[in-house]
């Protein structure tokens, strides 16, 4: 059992999954500044999403992450931004990652 703040655990398709565990297993394989939320999702509840800072080789990472994770860890969905939200005392801001995440997915799948 993984123990962690109750509002880093995603719960995607029934498996729990917390955030911050995630991050430190995937440091070592992903160059850049990232972090790992949720967007919602009809089947799953919450979809795992990679947000990744600049713009970093998502094909690769992609690669990557099939190689070392279980599919049901594996982010559904891969997104960029320019930086990393952060609170003004320099933590990642999860909150304003989610929102994040949900606008460029809506965004992307608008063009």
């Amino acid at each position: 059992m993984i123990l962690g703040r109750k509002d880093n655990v995603i719960n995607s398709g029934g498996i729990k999954i917390q955030a911050e565990e995630m991050e430190k297993l995937l440091r070592p394989f992903i160059p850049v500044s990232f972090v790992i939320t949720s967007v919602p999702d009809q089947r799953l509840g919450q979809a795992v999403t990679l947000l990744l800072a600049g713009q970093p080789d998502i094909e690769e990472i992609g690669n990557k992450l099939q190689e070392i994770l279980e599919p049901y860890y594996r982010p559904k969905h891969i997104l960029t931004t320019e930086s990393i939200p952060q609170t003004e005392n320099g933590k990642i801001d999860r909150v304003e990652c989610r929102n994040l995440a949900q606008q460029l997915l809506v965004s992307t799948f608008a063009k």
